[in-house]
């Protein structure tokens, strides 16, 4: 999520809350909230990514399942990660 830095606070503060509740509702486990980047838009405003991450192929998997988007082309992008995700594992033997 890109964000004004006059915004990054706010920003962070919702992902957080987004964390808590994957977390909490649906058992779905998350990398901390972090910030990346800074970028100038054309309008000269500096902006800077916030992010959070899925970090285990079982909460991918939940989130597919349970959530998902709303939205075809990404749900099927997920799908796709899923399954390189779990070929993946069935080659290296885990």
């Amino acid at each position: 999520m890109w964000r004004s830095m006059q915004y990054i606070q706010n920003g962070e503060m919702f992902l957080k809350q987004i964390k808590e509740g994957l977390k909490l509702y649906f058992d779905i486990e998350t990398t901390n909230v972090f910030a990346g980047s800074f970028q100038t838009r054309k309008d000269g405003v500096i902006t800077r990514g916030t992010r959070l991450r899925i970090k285990r192929l079982a909460s991918l998997i939940k989130f597919y399942n349970e959530i998902g988007f709303e939205d075809p082309l990404k749900q099927n992008k997920l799908k796709v990660i899923i399954n390189k995700r779990i070929m993946g594992q069935s080659r290296t033997g885990q």
